[in-house]
């Protein structure tokens, strides 16, 4: 017993720091009077049973959620050798920069009169696989339904419960964007226009004020540099698992034909970019309140309430462009329509293309899809004129909302600085870096929900049932008990037969009636081969 006491001591010490508690379920713990808690001899641990025991406890779950994905914040990482993008091994300032794609941009330079061979392309990391992100975003869609029902269950919510970690992650990173740009542009721009109209020489201010000007510009970049990348790289992964749910939902589907074939290829050719789109854009449309805002405070600062014009014009214009956006997206779910049902036409002309053959019916499939293209064009070339009209207002609302504020302050009998007018201008100039991505977004926004409720009707559809498995006996390999099978016997070729008779004058005969075949009450079993 006390050799027994010896050696189970220490590993009382190496696997648990707590020793009056059990640390697993097979362990036996007895206490003696004076020495405490020691380890009896049937039951120590078997090293094979537990191998990673240690000191550690369970990590934190956020800990191991977000654990790789922190590590991009460390300044400096080791080259990725594994032949994958390394974007994802790359450090801070590689990846602000991009200069992890330095590389192959090189190769491709100094090879630039050959071709780029396959081995030379690195391949898709694990972050962005179809495998992970449809297992993701299948466990997403399976809670939605358990939580709302299939009826009640939306796909914009899984959508936004996939990305909502990173679409908070963009919007801090637009949060500095907004305040780099502001300070740059408005700001900044103030206290120069100040310091050159004063009689100060302070060169060592002036100075100052230029290397901030600088820095703000440089954070400006590298942080809307993060922003595009970033949701390039959310619009990926999304779509990866957006085509793999789809791919999966497709397998276990019966039969996919007629409306349901039409939707199917349009989610896996045009839905698939919409929805990649909506996920790199879809930030602007959250970000534009912070844009608001700081504008609004800094010309409230500068102009008092005569602020409220501009803002009102640009409210205005943002009313116009919320209207046409809604009429834009009306108008692609009309397009859709005729977009399904063109492509059901040239389905079914490609499947029976040996039958219009034979009956010379190409002219009225071609008159039929042509004129279901002509009203596809329509609502195509009205939907192209408003988004026109929509980035037309872009350029257009800075400019005039300076005007029509600067105009307004001045009739009113108020004096105004020419480093007042130009820190107006560029705080309203600041606002279009938000309204020009404004139109776009929504664009994105409202075609990625045709999309959604499309993948929607595709996950609601019936699947595939298999027959009730497994034998009563199980020894045997196919069981079959009081079976019915029908089907119907092959059509003679009557058109061709009656043409071959014409010529050789040979008499017809009537044609026989088409009959059934029936197989009724069939038992049939097969055991399972001996091994």
């Amino acid at each position: 017993m006390a050799n027994s006491r010896e050696r189970s001591q220490p590993r009382l010490q190496r696997y648990s720091i707590y020793p009056n508690r059990q640390v697993h379920v097979n362990e036996g713990l007895t206490w003696d009077e004076e020495t405490g808690p020691t380890w009896t001899s049937e039951n120590e641990i078997n090293d094979t049973s537990y191998p990673d025991a240690d000191f550690t406890t369970t990590p934190d779950p956020y800990q191991r959620k977000y654990s790789k994905a922190l590590k991009i914040l460390k300044p400096f990482r080791p080259r990725s050798k594994d032949g994958k993008i390394p974007i994802h091994k790359s450090g801070f300032f590689s990846y602000l920069l991009m200069t992890w794609m330095s590389p192959l941009i090189w190769k491709v330079f100094r090879h630039r009169k050959e071709a780029l061979k396959e081995e030379d392309i690195w391949l898709c990391p694990d972050q962005e696989n179809a495998t992970t992100n449809t297992e993701r975003l299948t466990r997403i869609w399976d809670e939605e339904v358990k939580k709302h029902g299939l009826e009640k269950a939306s796909f914009l919510k899984v959508w936004l419960k996939f990305a909502r970690t990173r679409i908070i992650v963009t919007l801090l990173v637009l949060a500095v964007n907004a305040v780099s740009t502001f300070l740059e542009s408005g700001y900044l721009l103030n206290l120069i226009i100040q310091y050159l109209e004063s009689e100060e020489d302070d060169i060592l201010y002036g100075l100052g004020l230029v290397a901030c000007v600088a820095a703000c510009q440089v954070l400006r970049a590298t942080s809307f540099c993060v922003i595009i990348v970033f949701g390039v790289e959310t619009g990926v992964r999304f779509r990866a698992g957006f085509l793999g749910l789809a791919y999966e939902k497709m397998l276990r589907l019966k039969s996919v034909r007629g409306k349901q074939l039409s939707e199917l290829i349009t989610i896996f050719g045009a839905d698939a970019y919409r929805v990649n789109t909506n996920n790199a854009t879809f930030a602007y449309l959250l970000a534009l309140p912070i844009y608001v805002v700081i504008g609004a405070i800094y010309t409230y600062y500068l102009l008092g309430l005569w602020c409220f014009v501009a803002l009102g014009i640009f409210v205005f214009c943002y009313i116009i462009q919320a209207r046409l956006t809604s009429v834009v997206t009306y108008l692609r779910t009309k397009t859709l329509r005729f977009t399904d049902k063109r492509v059901r036409k040239m389905s079914e002309l490609i499947n029976s293309m040996k039958l219009i053959k034979m009956y010379a019916w190409e002219k009225p499939f071609r008159t039929a899809i042509q004129e279901i293209r002509k009203q596809e064009k329509k609502y195509l070339i009205l939907s192209a004129i408003l988004n026109s009209i929509s980035m037309a207002i872009i350029p257009v609302t800075p400019t005039l909302a300076s005007v029509a504020t600067i105009a307004a302050y001045r009739a009113a009998g108020n004096e105004l600085s020419a480093a007042t007018a130009f820190a107006v201008i560029g705080t309203l100039s600041f606002l279009r870096v938000i309204v020009s991505f404004i139109p776009v977004a929504t664009k994105a926004f409202g075609e990625a929900k045709v999309s959604f409720a499309r993948m929607k009707r595709l996950l609601a559809l019936k699947e595939y049932q298999p027959p009730t498995a497994g034998c009563k006996d199980p020894c045997l390999a196919v069981e079959i008990q009081d079976a019915t099978f029908i089907w119907d016997p092959p059509e003679a070729a009557d058109h061709s037969l009656k043409k071959e008779e014409k010529k050789k004058d040979v008499p017809t005969y009537p044609k026989q009636r088409r009959e059934t075949i029936h197989l009724q009450n069939v038992n049939f079993q097969t055991k399972k081969a001996s091994k």
